[in-house]
């Protein structure tokens, strides 16, 4: 096989990952359809937002009678349920909640009414949790999310060179996976967390974001691949497979799972 079409495959298999990751992971927007007055209605539920505003909940209805309510409360609070009535507008019923501090979260659903009949809309029989964030200058995330891209993409290289025994493109792979979750995910990660939520790192051993622990356990790994590469001949490739299949297998736990989160109880 030759070298351009493994750096093909390594990007399409690449981008199926992370892919996979965004529209599984805790703030990826819920989509789904209901049937209300007669009229298929597809709507969005978005699972995040920034602290710089309200956050706008919009659902195209199409229908100049139509009239629903937004349903709240603070995640993780001893609050009350607050209800809003939604307004019609262009087609759309629109409904806001309340601007919250980075990692706060709110709890919600919007119930559409149609006279005596009420349609719910939520995540799969269960409210939605909507989280804020701070928002993040592009200069810091955009290089975080192409770093960690690449890294994906060198470690599915690598196993390709592995396999077809190219030692020149395989060393350039490994190094370059391991450089990449270096600085995209160990240097600029926490950087992007502490623009968001306001601390540096909150995985293993000071908290429980598993996005932090992965990025940490993937670098071990690539050190250790990278250090049997350049002291033991007879084995280096086996750390390498290994280095390079933990970090896939840990691409497929959703990002920011069990992520910043403030519990209202806990400072009220």
């Amino acid at each position: 096989m030759k070298n351009w079409v493994i750096y093909i495959i390594s990007i399409i298999f690449a981008c199926a990952i992370a892919y996979f990751q965004r529209i599984t992971g805790p703030t990826y927007p819920v989509y789904d359809k209901v049937y209300y007055k007669g009229n298929e209605i597809k709507y969005e539920l978005p699972r995040s937002a920034d602290t710089k505003n309200n956050a706008e909940i919009v659902i195209e209805v199409g229908d100049t009678t139509a009239n629903g309510l937004l349903i709240y409360k603070r995640y993780k609070s001893n609050d009350d349920w607050q209800i809003q009535t939604m307004k019609y507008e262009n087609g759309k019923l629109k409904g806001s909640l309340p601007e919250l501090p980075a990692a706060g979260k709110m709890i919600y659903e919007v119930v559409l009414k149609d006279h005596d009949k009420q349609i719910i809309l939520n995540n799969k029989g269960k409210p939605v949790i909507l989280r804020y964030k701070d928002p993040v200058p592009a200069y810091v995330l955009i290089p975080h999310i192409l770093l960690m891209f690449l890294s994906i993409f060198f470690a599915i290289g690598s196993i390709f060179f592995v396999i077809f025994n190219r030692e020149k493109q395989l060393y350039n792979f490994a190094y370059g996976a391991f450089i990449s979750i270096l600085l995209g995910g160990i240097i600029l990660g926490p950087i992007v967390q502490k623009y968001a939520f306001g601390a540096f790192w909150t995985g293993w051993p000071v908290g429980n974001d598993l996005t932090d622990t992965k990025t940490l356990i993937s670098l071990i790994f690539w050190i250790i691949a990278i250090w049997q590469m350049r002291k033991n001949k007879a084995h280096y490739k086996t750390w390498i497979l290994v280095a390079a299949a933990i970090q896939i297998l840990i691409y497929f736990i959703p990002h920011s799972l069990l992520g910043s989160e403030l519990d209202f109880t806990e400072i009220e």
